[in-house]
């Protein structure tokens, strides 16, 4: 059985923490790093699959309710806890997470290509479905549901784009670091 090392762990809480202040600099819809954070999450500290998932869905919620309370204030009525569709975005960023657990966990080049591409997919899923049921506009048939998959399409690139120049630079950072500080290689404990 493995366990996280201790420096391990900050340098993936440090860097989490970091890359997701991508949200307040300007950018194109859907290009920041909280993909990358939650691939990143699921796959370095998957020896904790509660810190594993946890810490990418508070670094979510919190800087939603920046977002949402701060720069798309005026927008809302009140004070907002959780972004509409909440229960969507959540679920998809949890679908990542939960794929670089199983795929990536060994942290090889072609497994955390695999989780970023299965993460980015899943996630646009679960969102446009929710996007289909909550939205008017889309008849609740096979074609409304096919609409909003088409009009997402655009995010969808902005995501994947983000999601592998973010886990490139995420994970380039964590096997460099590797190299270079001996103490963020993960120790093995005989149970």
């Amino acid at each position: 059985m493995q366990r996280i090392s201790k420096s391990t762990l900050v340098f993936a809480l440090s860097a989490l923490v970091i890359v997701s202040l991508t949200r307040f600099i300007p950018h194109w819809p859907n290009f920041t790093a909280l993909g990358a954070v939650a691939i990143f999450s699921g796959a370095v500290l998957s020896k904790n699959k509660l810190l594993s998932f946890s810490l990418p869905i508070v670094l979510l919620f919190l800087t939603d309710l920046v977002v949402n309370n701060l720069i798309y204030g005026s927008f809302y009525e009140g004070f907002v806890w959780l972004t509409p569709g909440a229960l969507f975005i959540y679920g998809g960023f949890i679908s990542m997470i939960f794929f670089a657990d199983i795929i990536a966990s060994n942290k090889s080049v072609g497994r955390v290509a695999g989780a970023t591409g299965a993460g980015t997919i899943s996630f646009f899923l679960i969102t446009n479905f929710g996007a289909w049921l909550a939205n008017p506009l889309y008849p609740k048939s096979i074609e409304g549901l096919m609409s909003s998959y088409a009009a997402g399409l655009p995010f969808l690139a902005s995501s994947a784009a983000a999601n592998v120049v973010y886990s490139a630079l995420l994970f380039g950072a964590y096997f460099y670091a590797q190299t270079k500080i001996p103490k963020l290689q993960e120790v093995r404990v005989k149970s």
